[in-house]
């Protein structure tokens, strides 16, 4: 299919489709430097045109930060919250850019930001209490685990997890 989109691309080089499916066709294959050239190009595209699309503006960010580009990923990531603060996969992974950083902190405050314009959504507290796991605080982390659960009662990521945190105290 790259091949075939590439020849598109020659064809007609503007056309945001086509280079969207070129974009994620090279990512399958790994090709992520020639990707985020190609998703750099429609993001600058989009702005000019004063086109927000933030699905694209999350792949480029994902791809920044396969590629080792934390600070590129974080910003394309706070620009579309700075558009957007109840969207919730630009939170998620601008708060896990932090965690690759080291900083737990600064992830556990977009989070807990991220909550407060994201009603009825147990995933930022769900998350907060899987880096407490991480961190060895389960007390807290079945805090943040039960707060998911009441905040969306279906959230079963949130139950399994604590009933997780409680296996491993032996508390069965």
């Amino acid at each position: 299919a790259n091949i075939i989109f590439e020849s598109l691309v020659d064809l007609v080089p503007k056309d945001t489709f086509v280079l969207r499916k070129y974009a994620v066709g090279l990512i399958r294959v790994g090709e992520l430097a020639k990707a985020e050239s190609i998703l750099e190009d429609i993001v600058a595209q989009n702005k000019a045109q004063k086109v927000g699309d933030a699905d694209i503006s999350l792949v480029l960010a994902g791809v920044y930060t396969s590629l080792g580009k934390t600070k590129k990923a974080q910003g394309v990531y706070e620009s579309i919250i700075a558009k957007d603060k109840t969207n919730e996969d630009a939170c998620i992974f601008l708060s896990k850019t932090h965690i690759l950083e080291g900083k737990q902190g600064k992830a556990k405050k977009i989070l807990r930001q991220c909550e407060k314009h994201v009603k009825g959504k147990g995933i930022f507290s769900y998350y907060i209490g899987k880096m407490l796991v991480d961190e060895g605080k389960l007390e807290k982390a079945k805090v943040y685990f039960r707060k998911a659960s009441k905040i969306e009662p279906g959230f079963s990521q949130a139950i399994m997890a604590l009933g997780l945190v409680h296996e491993e105290q032996n508390k069965k």
